[in-house]
């Protein structure tokens, strides 16, 4: 018979971080791997983290919640990072490699100047 868990595997979530005496559980994103019901009733959660790719087992529901995926972030137009790479860094790397790459000759004042070639 199926059971109805609160969350379900390959759900994100966010998991409390528990830093009490004797616990250093930094918590933080990740993702719902195993769902088991102990002998009492209980759902506990198996989680993978995303920043360190551990998992944490028999986690109990109380200290995970949901984790909203939000697209809240502005998307960039295209045309502005083209803009931009456009008129301001490869002049700007343009100028620098001909002013490195510009030979220079000594006149017979010493004065110096760019060498032409033909």
């Amino acid at each position: 018979m199926p059971f109805s868990t609160k969350f379900a595997v390959d759900q994100n979530v966010e998991v409390a971080r528990r830093t009490e005496t004797g616990s250093n559980k930094p918590g933080g994103a990740g993702k719902i791997t195993k769902v088991e019901i102990s002998r009492d009733g209980n759902e506990l959660y198996e989680v993978q983290y995303l920043h360190s790719r551990s998992i944490e087992s028999n986690l109990p529901a109380s200290i995970i919640k949901e984790r909203v995926l939000s697209e809240s972030r502005p998307k960039r137009n295209s045309t502005e990072s083209g803009m931009l790479l456009g008129s301001v860094i490869i002049p700007f790397l343009t100028n620098q490699l001909t002013q490195i790459n510009q030979p220079t000759c000594s006149g017979r004042n010493g004065e110096r100047y760019a060498e032409t070639t033909a």
